[in-house]
């Protein structure tokens, strides 16, 4: 879910939770559960945490500032217990009525959570704005734990003056560095324990992690790779810089059995343009060629239909379907390619796969639950 819950009603959230877990306690007196909020200045990977924490893409990533502009809440749920992550604008020096509004959104958070992460990355002085956030958390009595994000950037001996600059302004529950090496103990601790019969990957904008999700692959032998080509969005914006792009095609892709593309993300990736249905049989066939894998490409932003194209084994099957007219429309490429994966990893055919994803797709759309404002989410659970 993504808007900003007042404060009131925040609490009332909190409360009824707390008490839940009291009352469940007398079944299992060990399980616990808080709430936790992610600060920091604009793009300092708030929200590229939340996911890689959460295991999926819930809040918006851009090197655009600003983009998340509300508290964004999603639950992490263990054996433990759970964990409500709120994730926040950017903290930065407001200039007009809606920088003052994310501000306030962030900094509200401060006294309303059991523990503070404040994001930070490495620099050789803690400049003005790092400095008005740690007032602001002086003046708060919760833990709060540093996070020092993209720390492959620097040596590790300047990584230890930081540390220590930092140390020196605040008391600090704790002192955390990440960088890709996150994300690599994630997959390890994924394929070390239950295997996984088939793996679906969506965006990556960056080499360093494009490398760790390559050498995995390949360690482990990753079986029924599928890739969601996420590239381009949905306004046009291309997704990765030149030197990612040419890295996720030659050393990133070639790794994946199927590949989900839509038009804009095939045009991109071919260096063609792809109009008519023609087209599209050629492209799918220049594409399996290519990259040697089973090619579906998505017709979505077809303005006549929805029709898709499967190529597998370089022969071209349409899957038809019908535009719906719908605002629940938000993840329906994450879903499918997703929904694909399963059907891999059932050992369905290819076809089989991409035809039960796209009946579950269509149904998960219909359903139409209307939550939130915006574009809204689809309901993965219509099935009874």
């Amino acid at each position: 879910m993504t808007g900003d819950i007042d404060n009131n009603r925040e609490m009332e959230q909190k409360t009824d939770m707390e008490e839940g877990m009291q009352s469940s306690g007398q079944d299992n007196q060990k399980l616990k559960s808080g709430f936790a909020t992610l600060i920091g200045r604009p793009n300092v990977g708030k929200s590229t945490l939340m996911n890689a924490l959460i295991g999926q893409k819930i809040a918006i990533t851009s090197k655009k500032p600003q983009t998340t502009r509300n508290r964004i809440r999603t639950v992490y749920t263990c054996e433990e217990g759970q964990i409500v992550f709120l994730d926040t604008p950017g903290i930065h020096k407001a200039k007009n009525k809606l920088g003052d509004y994310m501000v306030d959104a962030a900094e509200r958070t401060l006294s309303e959570v059991d523990v503070i992460l404040w994001l930070v990355e490495p620099s050789d002085y803690i400049g003005a704005g790092e400095k008005h956030i740690i007032e602001e958390l002086k003046k708060t009595k919760t833990p709060v734990i540093l996070v020092i994000n993209k720390i492959d950037t620097v040596k590790k001996e300047m990584l230890l003056t930081y540390i220590d600059a930092y140390r020196k302004e605040l008391d600090f529950a704790e002192i955390v560095p990440v960088s890709p090496a996150f994300l690599e103990k994630q997959l390890e601790c994924v394929f070390t324990d239950i295997v996984p019969d088939a793996v679906k990957i969506g965006m990556v904008t960056g080499i360093p992690q494009m490398e760790v999700i390559r050498n995995c692959l390949l360690r482990y032998g990753a079986r029924h790779v599928v890739m969601d080509t996420v590239m381009v969005s949905t306004s046009g914006k291309h997704l990765m810089e030149p030197e990612a792009l040419s890295y996720y095609r030659e050393k990133l892709l070639p790794l994946a059995e199927l590949y989900t593309p839509n038009l804009p993300e095939a045009e991109v990736l071919l260096k063609r343009t792809i109009k008519t249905r023609e087209e599209r049989v050629a492209a799918v066939r220049e594409f399996a060629l290519q990259y040697k894998g089973i090619v579906y490409l998505k017709g979505g932003h077809d303005e006549n239909s929805a029709d898709d194209l499967l190529c597998c084994q370089g022969r071209p099957i349409w899957i038809s379907g019908k535009h719906i007219d719908s605002g629940n429309t938000h993840g329906t490429g994450c879903t499918l390619s997703s929904a694909i994966a399963c059907g891999l990893a059932a050992e369905l055919t290819p076809e089989e796969s991409v035809r039960n994803a796209k009946d579950y797709l269509t149904g998960a759309i219909l359903d139409g639950m209307n939550l939130g404002n915006g574009n809204g989410p689809l309901n993965h659970m219509y099935r009874k």
